[in-house]
């Protein structure tokens, strides 16, 4: 049986197609007037599918217009992952659970199955900055949320004439020398001193997993052990529909 599994973000859509547990294609849906149209004609062309799932962040109509997809194209429902107060070995500290984004849910699951009895920072550097705590015996002991580094940058020039950031401006977390690398080092260091004040609440020995567009940013500028995962939060979906445990 072949599985179609999304990751529907605030910018893009991100799926692929699993079958017997190996990734047979993938690839990008962006979120602009003709991602519907876009999103049905791909269904048509990877029938036939067993099943459809994902995450979703980007609201309610959204969520409508691709359950109408699948049932149009497959006559299927999607199953929508949900954050669960407690799961496969993950303790949420919210409490309300409901109010912690799925897609951040779903990437501490995927990152405590893949790195048990680690102390493990989860860090999804996307449209907004995620960061989150897992201690070694799976519990979330909290987290950030801010603007992405490309958000903070599209406010702050917003109206702002004759400054252009370059990506070089933000690969720096040295003092700038003049205007735009002073605003590109200090977004990235903003985010450097967040995700340091995370691995110092994580305790002993922790691993740092950086996902998200932007994560490679800030790469070079973390003194713990670190590992990139881009597709954590659709790994975290084999475990969102497993049995509990």
């Amino acid at each position: 049986m072949k599985i179609f599994e999304f990751d529907g973000g605030n910018t893009r859509m991100k799926w692929r197609v699993i079958r017997q547990g190996e990734i047979v294609c993938s690839g990008v849906l962006e979120n602009d007037g003709v991602w519907q149209p876009e999103l049905a004609a791909l269904l048509e062309e990877l029938k036939p599918l067993g099943c459809i799932r994902g995450s979703l962040v980007s609201g309610a109509a959204r969520r409508a217009c691709i359950e109408k997809a699948a049932e149009d194209v497959l006559a299927l429902q999607v199953d929508f992952a949900a954050t669960q107060k407690s799961w496969q070995g993950l303790e949420v500290v919210y409490p309300q659970p409901e109010k912690l984004g799925v897609d951040r849910w779903l990437a501490m699951l995927a990152a405590r199955h893949r790195y048990p009895e680690r102390n493990l920072v989860v860090v999804d550097c996307g449209t907004a900055i995620t960061v989150d705590i897992v201690s070694a015996s799976g519990k979330h002991l909290g987290g950030y949320l801010v603007p992405g580094i490309r958000l903070m940058k599209q406010v702050l020039l917003q109206g702002t004439a004759d400054i252009k950031v370059a990506i070089d401006d933000l690969k720096n977390v040295s003092p700038g020398k003049n205007t735009e690398a002073c605003i590109g080092h200090g977004m990235l260091a903003m985010v450097k001193g967040m995700v340091d004040q995370a691995i110092q609440a994580a305790g002993d020995n922790p691993l740092v997993i950086l996902s998200g567009g932007d994560g490679r940013l800030l790469s070079d500028h973390l003194q713990y052990e670190w590992i990139e995962e881009p597709s954590l939060v659709m790994d975290g979906l084999t475990f969102a529909f497993a049995s509990a445990s």
